[in-house]
């Protein structure tokens, strides 16, 4: 059986908006574990399909990989990468409730109580609290 993945971006605004960074994750939905994890200040076709090529070298098995409308997203060759892609329907979000979740999760234990300066503070960051998210 085909494993069920999930991928989406949410963004992250520096001190007084001065960069935007947009921070990548895939979720294995049978657990809700994070199992890829990247940040970006350009999320772009390049940024995805290298990430993309990562998930599916590790990943033999031609898994379902759920993902909203995003351009980024969209543009793809998900057949090239032995991926079968799930799009979710605009306005929509309760298709991808898990990824939803982990971002509200996110936001309020974390990114509500911190003031980012860098890419290296939100990377370390997010890398710990997704540490310490798997391990709940």
């Amino acid at each position: 059986m085909n494993s069920l993945f999930a991928m989406d971006f949410f963004t992250v605004d520096s001190l007084f908006n001065q960069k935007r960074y947009y921070f990548f994750f895939m979720m294995y939905v049978k657990t809700r574990k994070i199992i890829q994890v990247s940040v970006t200040d350009k999320p772009d076709y390049f940024f995805v399909r290298n990430q993309l090529r990562e998930f599916s070298s590790n990943h033999d098995s031609s898994p379902y990989l759920i993902h909203d409308g995003s351009g980024e997203f969209t543009s793809q060759d998900y057949k090239l990468l032995g991926i079968k892609n799930i799009r979710i329907f605009p306005g929509a979000p309760n298709m991808n409730a898990h990824v939803e979740r982990f971002v509200g999760s996110v936001r309020r234990e974390l990114l509500d109580n911190f003031i980012i300066f860098s890419y290296s503070q939100l990377f370390t960051l997010m890398k710990k609290y997704v540490s310490y998210y798997n391990n709940l």
